[in-house]
């Protein structure tokens, strides 16, 4: 498993603009994903969106990854990778219209939102260290077709209900420490 280090990043007036999350492997390589920030009434600043990531390798060399089609939808993102599927597929469009059109117009909604970013990363790296990741997230990606599904059916609370198990029970199952 890789250490993990979170640290904010602030603009030069000192206001919190990001967040970044850190993973070094003991190989000496690391992965840096950059989140910017939401603000919500009463909880004040947290990460939102993953905007981008940095890879370290162990002999020195580095990489940038935009994020920007991934959005909100970082579990989405690490399956449809996984996969080999495109991040412009249905299920990311779903995933991102239950997200604006749903999630984020309640303030329950918001809340999740905030407690996925802040889960979802550890949960990706939890399963994608293990040898049968793949499997995993063949499994994922059944589940995410019947949420389509239930989304592009218009049921978006049924449609929220589920993605919400699917991240609760991935935490469980893979990341207790996430």
């Amino acid at each position: 498993m890789a250490d993990k280090k979170e640290s904010w990043v602030k603009d030069d007036n000192k206001n919190i603009i990001g967040k970044d999350t850190t993973y070094t492997k003991s190989d000496g390589s690391s992965r840096t994903v950059h989140q910017k920030v939401v603000n919500v009434p009463l909880f004040g600043p947290s990460a939102g969106s993953v905007t981008g990531e940095t890879r370290n390798h162990p002999d020195g060399t580095s990489t940038n990854h935009s994020e920007s089609s991934s959005g909100c939808c970082y579990i989405t993102s690490a399956c449809l990778d996984s996969m080999g599927l495109p991040r412009t597929s249905l299920e990311m469009k779903a995933m991102k219209l239950l997200t604006k059109d749903y999630i984020l117009k309640s303030f329950q909604g918001k809340k999740d939102y905030i407690l996925y970013g802040r889960k979802a990363p550890g949960i990706v790296e939890a399963i994608k260290a293990r040898p049968d990741s793949r499997r995993i997230w063949e499994e994922v990606y059944g589940t995410l077709k019947e949420i389509t599904s239930t989304i592009i059916s218009g049921d978006y609370q049924k449609g929220h209900s589920q993605y919400k198990g699917l991240v609760l029970g991935l935490e469980a199952k893979f990341a207790k420490t996430a």
